[in-house]
């Protein structure tokens, strides 16, 4: 869906059942979109979607704790408010202030290395920037 999203989801008037609009309908609007949630309150499959998108992320969230629980889980993105406000295993959810941009705050500030990896994944040998004189 990506930068569709804005068109198609539901919320935005589209005809696409997306994550957002499944989230809206459970409760779970991002801040300054009180307005989303009248436009789907009450559809059922909507909010099961939900359920089971908290069960998948509580699985990940054990799988990724190797045993260590309640330690904070930092939500960042366009998606964090997807995320429900507890979760099994982790002490709180953190949402920092403008977190809806930080991945392309973090993604903006390192090129070099999105970059390499990518030259990684296509089997070449990634540029470090070091140049010989």
């Amino acid at each position: 869906m990506g930068y569709r999203i804005a068109t198609e989801a539901l919320v935005f008037g589209g005809t696409t059942a997306t994550m957002t609009d499944a989230a809206v309908a459970a409760g779970r609007v991002p801040a300054g979109a009180d307005d989303w949630q009248e436009r789907l309150r009450g559809d059922d499959v909507l909010t099961g979607a939900v359920a089971v998108a908290d069960e998948l992320v509580a699985d990940a969230v054990d799988r990724m704790t190797l045993g260590r629980a309640d330690r904070p889980l930092v939500a960042v993105g366009g998606g964090a408010f997807l995320l429900p406000a507890e979760i099994p295993g982790v002490s709180r959810v953190i949402r920092p202030e403008h977190a809806e941009v930080a991945n392309a705050v973090g993604g903006r500030h390192r090129p070099r290395e999105r970059q390499s990896r990518y030259d990684l994944a296509c089997g070449r040998k990634p540029d470090t920037g070091h140049r010989k004189r």
